[in-house]
């Protein structure tokens, strides 16, 4: 579980989930960091979205995940930090999934793909219609 991680972030966890909810204020900072990219707006995601995605995941990866990649095999090995961004009115949660953090401190830092292949995904997840969308390894 993630200790104390600061007033930008909050530690996410359920069984075999460790993860980190980004805040507002780091969230463009982390979005740009992890998707080279911008959005308009970001926003805080609730616990319960997240139990909600976290719910589905699972069956998810094991049809959309590559065949024999280490996210289908192993998902409870990654940790995951998550934001919210929104475009053209559509709110959806980013999430980062990652195995290895290069003794970098994930609690604070985005965690950009260095190492393994497979060792680095990203997906989206849409709260309203409790769909996944755009996974790719990154």
């Amino acid at each position: 579980m993630v200790r104390n991680p600061g007033p930008d972030f909050e530690s996410f966890g359920m069984p075999g989930v460790q993860g980190l909810i980004v805040g507002e204020a780091e969230a463009g900072r982390f979005y740009d960091a992890l998707a080279a990219g911008t959005s308009p707006t970001y926003w805080r995601p609730e616990k319960a979205q997240l139990i909600d995605l976290e719910t589905r995941l699972p069956a998810f990866l094991k049809t959309k995940a590559p065949a024999g990649s280490r996210l289908r095999k192993e998902p409870k090995a990654f940790r995951r930090q998550y934001l919210g961004i929104e475009n053209a009115g559509q709110r959806v949660v980013f999430v980062h999934l990652f195995c290895e953090t290069n003794r970098r401190d994930w609690t604070r830092k985005p965690i950009t793909a260095d190492g393994a292949a497979d060792c680095y995904f990203q997906l989206h997840y849409d709260p309203t219609r409790r769909a996944f969308s755009d996974l790719r390894m990154k």
